[in-house]
C-alpha cells in the first residue's frame, strides 16, 4: 500500500464500546490484546488500500485496552491511527482521572493522532474557549460519557463491543450503545463543529456516512466484569457479528458458542464480504492509490 496517499483516502473507522470495569487478569489482558490485534490485522488485510482509524474515548477499562492495542498494532506495521474523542477538553479530562492512572492517560493522549472534545450538554456552562465555568456534577459527567459513547458509535464503520453479553434496561452503557448502533436510531447524534472542534470537512464526512447508509457491523468479544466472573472461561473467548431480532441485539443463550470463534490460526471476517459500503470505500481508495502512484507521488 502507498501510505503517502493516506491523507487523500477515506479511512475505515473502527470504534470501541465496552465496560469500564472489565475483568483483566494478566492472562486475559494478553488474550484480549492479541485478539484485538488479530482483528485489526485481518481488517487491514481485507481492505489493503484503506487506512484504518481506531476510535477510543479513553475511559478506564475497555477503552484504554483498545487504545493501547491500536498503538501496538501501528508499531507492528498495521496502517492505523488512534483518534480520541473525549467527554471533556483534554486538560479537564486529565483532572478527573485517578491519580495513579494519569501517566497512562497522558501517554495515550500524546500518542494519539487526533484528540478532541465531543462538545458539552446545554446545562454545562463554558466560555468562548470551551473552558468550564463551573465543575460538572456526577450526573453531568455521566451524560458526557454517554455523549461520547454515541459519538463513537456514529463515527464507526465497524464497532467492536467488549461486552459481557447481558442485556440491561439502562439508557446508557455498553448494551445501550450496541442497540443504538444496530437499530440505526433516527435520533442520531448531532455534530456541532463549534463544540467538537472538528473541521467542517471532517464533520460533513461523518454526517455523510449516514446519508450513504453505511451498514455497520458490530463485533462482539465476550468479556467479564470485575464484579461478575460467573461466565469466565478464558479458553472460550469468542466473537460474533451481532444481529437484529425484534429491534434488539440478539445473541445465543449460551454466548460462549457464538457465530464465529477466535483461534490462533484464523479469524473469520467473511461476513464483511456482503458489506457493500465498506467494500466500495476500499475500491475508491484503490483508485486514489493508483492515481497517486501515477501522478502525485513521483
Amino acid at each position: 500500500m502507498n501510505k503517502s496517499s493516506n491523507s487523500k483516502k477515506i479511512p475505515i473507522t473502527i470504534g470501541l464500546a465496552g465496560h469500564r470495569n472489565i475483568y483483566l487478569s494478566d492472562d486475559l489482558y494478553s488474550l484480549y490484546e492479541n485478539f484485538l490485534i488479530e482483528i485489526l490485522k485481518n481488517i487491514s488485510q481485507k481492505y489493503p488500500s484503506s487506512p484504518l482509524i481506531g476510535i477510543s474515548g479513553l475511559a478506564e477499562g475497555s477503552d484504554r485496552l483498545y487504545a493501547k492495542t491500536v498503538l501496538k498494532a501501528k508499531e507492528n506495521g498495521i496502517n492505523i491511527e488512534l483518534y480520541c474523542p473525549l467527554p471533556f477538553e483534554k486538560d479537564e479530562y486529565i483532572k478527573y482521572c485517578a491519580s495513579d492512572k494519569k501517566d497512562e492517560l497522558k501517554e495515550l493522549l500524546n500518542n494519539a493522532k487526533r484528540v478532541y472534545c465531543v462538545g458539552y450538554e446545554d446545562d454545562i456552562r463554558i466560555d468562548g474557549e470551551n473552558n468550564l465555568l463551573n465543575k460538572p456534577n456526577q450526573n453531568q459527567k455521566e451524560r458526557q460519557y454517554f455523549r461520547t459513547d454515541l459519538f463513537i458509535a456514529d463515527s464507526s464503520m465497524i464497532l467492536i463491543a467488549l461486552w459481557d453479553g447481558k442485556p440491561t434496561n439502562k439508557k446508557s452503557g455498553t448494551y445501550f450503545t450496541i442497540n443504538y448502533k444496530l437499530n440505526n436510531l433516527e435520533d442520531r447524534f448531532i455534530y456541532d463543529t463549534s463544540k467538537t472542534r472538528l473541521s467542517m470537512e471532517e464533520t460533513e464526512l461523518l454526517q455523510e456516512k449516514h446519508i450513504l447508509g453505511i451498514n455497520s457491523p458490530v463485533l462482539h468479544i465476550c468479556v467479564n466484569r470485575e464484579n461478575d466472573k460467573s461466565f469466565l472461561c478464558k479458553n472460550s473467548v469468542a466473537y460474533r457479528e451481532l444481529k437484529l431480532k425484534d429491534n434488539k441485539a440478539s445473541y445465543d443463550i449460551d454466548f460462549l458458542q457464538p457465530y464465529f470463534y477466535y483461534n490462533k490460526n484464523k479469524i473469520n471476517l467473511n461476513f464483511l464480504d456482503d458489506n457493500q459500503d465498506i467494500n466500495k470505500i476500499n475500491e475508491i481508495n484503490k483508485e486514489i492509490e493508483g492515481f497517486s502512484d501515477k501522478y502525485l507521488d513521483k
